[in-house]
């Protein structure tokens, strides 16, 4: 197993019960694939909306009344006050068939490779991806929408992250995402400064200890160290 920190070896040697001489501390290869923090106030104002599918919408009868569409029209709405359309992409679940390429959100629908909208999102707004630290390490602001929290632990168990380990704002409402778009977004840009606390990096730092882009030199050395390559 390959980690990025010591905090995340202990989580895995506590919650999957692997002996920690079977947990590399090298960084994942992927980010040895990105550049590191080329986001920056100077680049372009794009916002990425990127929700997760809930298993337990799968049989809903009208997909309009799911969490999913709702939050996701809500969102974009919402975000159209403070950016044109052009400048926001909406990652979709395959499961959401062509339900939303009927709707507004039709010409901001991203139909490339996940990894590409990360490259430019300036702004993420998710519920519960892992997709975040991926858009942090790049250098953007994240901010987290979690309105059925509860809802969804209890159908999904608790999530990993604790209350003080997010690396993005908070919010359980449309009111508060709202609140928290109109200190971010002004004046048609989106402002890092505000969504990127020294708090938010300290706690993405004790995450993700690299950031010198060489996690598969360190990896491809412990795995010959082991004698497994």
């Amino acid at each position: 197993i390959v980690v990025n920190s010591e905090k995340e070896k202990a989580a895995v040697h506590r919650m999957m019960g692997i002996d920690e001489s079977r947990i590399l501390k090298t960084g994942m290869g992927i980010f040895s694939k990105i550049a590191y923090k080329h986001l920056n106030e100077d680049s372009e104002d794009m916002a990425l909306i990127m929700l997760t599918w809930k298993p337990y919408e799968d049989n809903m009868e009208d997909f309009t009344k799911s969490t999913y569409y709702q939050n996701t029209m809500a969102i974009y709405q919402m975000l159209r006050e403070y950016l044109p359309a052009e400048k926001i992409r909406v990652v979709i679940h395959p499961k959401t068939g062509a339900h939303l390429e009927k709707t507004e959100l039709a010409p901001s629908i991203w139909r490339g490779p996940i990894s590409e909208a990360l490259q430019t999102a300036k702004l993420l707004i998710t519920d519960y991806s892992s997709v975040c630290y991926n858009s942090f390490y790049q250098g953007g602001g994240v901010v987290f929408f979690q309105e059925d929290l509860k809802f969804y632990e209890k159908e999904n168990g608790k999530l990993i992250p604790k209350d003080d380990e997010y690396i993005g704002r908070r919010t359980f409402s449309l009111p508060e995402l709202k609140a928290v778009l109109e200190e971010g977004c002004r004046d048609g840009r989106i402002h890092l400064d505000y969504f990127r606390t020294e708090e938010f990096e300290r706690r993405y730092h004790s995450i993700n200890e690299f950031s010198d882009g060489k996690n598969m030199e360190r990896l491809c050395e412990k795995l010959i160290e082991l004698g497994l390559i």
